[in-house]
């Protein structure tokens, strides 16, 4: 599953109509913070350049990097950025739960 519409999901799932509109970050910025929030407890995979396959971030990729473009990209200071973000399917709604758990709804 895309990574820009799982995280579009737990945003809906955590995220109070009242937080939503009371945040000043766009929208694509909320996406992208969610998606570090996802990160924190299931794995995102990415294409790997010059490589037909598709790994997870490392937790050294994460700590140094940031998502943009509403999840849709992975940019890291010195390396191309990852692009088809995704995560598996199966793993969304325990992610979603995790992070309730963790009280990651309306601070994203």
């Amino acid at each position: 599953m895309p990574l820009c519409v799982a995280a579009a999901i737990a945003f809906g799932s955590l995220v109070t109509r009242r937080a939503a509109s009371a945040q000043e970050l766009d929208f694509d910025g909320r996406i992208d913070r969610m998606a570090e929030a996802m990160a924190s407890v299931i794995p995102i995979y990415a294409d790997r350049e010059h490589m037909a396959l598709r790994t997870p971030l490392t937790g050294n990729e994460l700590a140094r990097g940031r998502f943009a473009d509403g999840a849709q990209t992975f940019v890291l200071p010195d390396a191309a950025p990852r692009q088809r973000l995704r995560i598996r399917k199966i793993e969304l709604f325990a992610a979603i739960e995790q992070l309730r758990t963790k009280g990651i709804s309306n601070s994203v």
